[in-house]
């Protein structure tokens, strides 16, 4: 009695655990649908040292309208109702009851081990807090097995009784029946009413999402002290290196965050002109080559980034920058297959991708960014203040301000200049 008392307790604890963190994630979701320029106080870069924004962005990891940390909730709940239940009915239904809760917290586990494969396999961003609840799934499941108080094979037995049960053939007596049956409805209808919830919120925060507010976005800007981001020759750039407006990115090829600028980055070139440079920086998020990172997130990012640089010898840096993004690939053989349709000299990217120059570009690259305290990538830098989010909406508000900014100082001169020299 006592122990099934702490197992209890210990799943009760883990479930409120995973009700807490998939609550904040939810939360920190429906505020950047809201307003793509929140920023603030964010718990996962507090605790982590990375923030979790770029994969609650994502909406490719969504399942039926509603992200991640939404199905974490529904979960959860789930969870929590049926151990609530089956502690009110005592004998009558708990360990019937933790036998399903144990059946939906592997489901949990090995659904957040696949999302998280998936988004590994494509180079997206692991959110440090959703990996958090995967281990609370993980966990949840030896108090849960300890309360059935039931082996392996009885617990195979107690699901195949269950799946008779739910379709009538399993001889229950009707009473004690209904009474299962109604528990079970309780936790399925409380699933229900919460995933509704998460959907119609999601969708509705997603549909009013708030127009950039230009005089926000340059007030937060012109808050940020200028830092010294300088462009070396052996940099890859798009437009004048002498543009009034100087952007300089740091990225990488594993990030899809980066992947959604990169594609931003020439039609931004196209529209100002001679107005603004662009330079790029790399930043791989992995300890093959950047001594920062604690985990390798992005384990060939470092490798893209030698190939990459060594493209630019070639003159066919953004070239293959575009196809390397595009590609949401990037082992050996996918950059291969770039390089052979980009038509560039294989054996000279090899040599070039191994140059003890280029391992060193990369390096101060590393270097800048690390010294810049950059949080992760992309990271943007506008005349040397660092623009947060890096949105097109954004971008574009604080490129026009910027040109603005440099017209106004230009006809302040020229009013000096009269008063000086009638």
């Amino acid at each position: 009695m006592v122990a099934g008392t702490r197992y209890r307790a210990a799943a009760l604890i883990l479930t409120s655990l995973g009700i807490c963190v998939s609550g904040y994630l939810l939360a920190r979701t429906f505020s950047l649908l809201a307003d793509a320029t929140v920023d603030g106080f964010d718990v996962c870069s507090a605790m982590f040292g990375s923030g979790c924004d770029e994969t609650l962005r994502d909406r490719g990891a969504w399942l039926l309208g509603i992200p991640p940390a939404g199905w974490g909730l529904v979960f959860y709940a789930a969870v929590a109702s049926l151990l609530v239940t089956g502690w009110m009915l005592r004998e009558r239904f708990e360990r019937d009851a933790a036998v399903a809760a144990l059946l939906l917290a592997v489901a949990g586990t090995v659904a957040g081990a696949g999302l998280a494969a998936s988004r590994l396999a494509v180079g997206a961003p692991l959110c440090p807090m959703c990996l958090a609840i995967d281990g609370i799934n993980l966990l949840l499941i030896v108090p849960l097995k300890k309360l059935t108080g039931r082996s392996h094979h009885e617990l195979w037995q107690a699901v195949k009784a269950g799946l008779a049960f739910v379709i009538g053939r399993d001889g229950t007596p009707r009473g004690e029946g209904a009474w299962k049956g109604l528990a079970f409805f309780n936790a399925a209808l409380i699933a229900a009413l919460v995933y509704q919830w998460v959907y119609v919120e999601a969708t509705v925060r997603g549909l009013s999402r708030k127009t950039v507010d230009p005089a926000r976005v340059v007030a937060a800007f012109e808050k940020l002290p200028r830092k010294d981001v300088p462009a070396t020759p052996g940099d890859p750039r798009l437009g004048p290196a002498n543009a009034p407006v100087q952007m300089v990115v740091f990225a990488n090829f594993q990030c899809s965050g980066c992947r959604r600028l990169a594609a931003e980055l020439p039609r931004l070139a196209r529209e100002f002109g001679g107005g603004l440079s662009i330079v790029f920086k790399h930043y791989p998020l992995s300890t093959a080559c950047n001594e920062r990172m604690k985990t390798d997130k992005h384990p060939q990012s470092c490798q893209a980034a030698y190939v990459a640089q060594a493209s630019r010898r070639q003159g066919r840096f953004w070239e293959f920058h575009d196809a390397l993004f595009s590609s949401r690939d990037v082992s050996r053989p996918a950059i291969d297959r770039i390089a052979h349709k980009l038509q560039l000299d294989a054996a000279r990217l090899a040599t070039d991708a191994a140059d003890s120059a280029t391992r060193q570009k990369i390096a101060a690259d590393v270097e800048l960014g690390t010294r810049l305290r950059i949080r992760g990538t992309p990271a943007v830098f506008l005349n040397g203040r660092p623009v947060r989010p890096a949105s097109r909406q954004v971008l574009e508000i604080l490129i026009r301000h910027e040109l603005a900014g440099r017209g106004r100082r230009k006809t302040e001169s020229g009013r000096r200049s009269l008063v000086h020299h009638p």
